[in-house]
């Protein structure tokens, strides 16, 4: 299973109709994929073999709600400071919570490798 950053160099040919084609394509769309990873994804899948199990997947989701949550607080302090509400300590607050962002990231990154 190719890891993040490296090359696929295999290629798989398959023939489908128009139609069929017309329903992957709007599959992948929907799952904001190309082709190629959606129909990678799909394969492997049934294989038991996912792209993206469901490991990462929780991860992800937890990183996101993370992640929300740190730029809700920066949109609120970022509020005050335009209603002239501003402290010094809000800026610290801000390079708090976009360091705990920046090692979230990389959290996650050190685990998909």
């Amino acid at each position: 299973m190719a890891k993040m950053g490296q090359n696929r160099s295999r290629k798989i040919t398959a023939r489908v109709s128009p139609e069929e084609y017309l329903i992957i394509e709007n599959d992948a769309s929907e799952k904001g994929m190309k082709v190629s990873e959606y129909v990678r994804f799909r394969l492997l899948a049934k294989t038991g073999h996912s792209v993206y199990d469901k490991e990462n997947l929780r991860a992800i989701q937890n990183l996101n709600r993370e992640i929300n949550r740190i730029g809700n607080n920066i949109n609120q302090i970022a509020h005050n400071h335009n209603a002239d509400l501003y402290a010094p300590e809000d800026m610290d607050e801000i390079i708090r919570l976009l360091t705990r962002c920046e090692s979230l990231v990389i959290e996650y990154i050190n685990t998909m490798e």
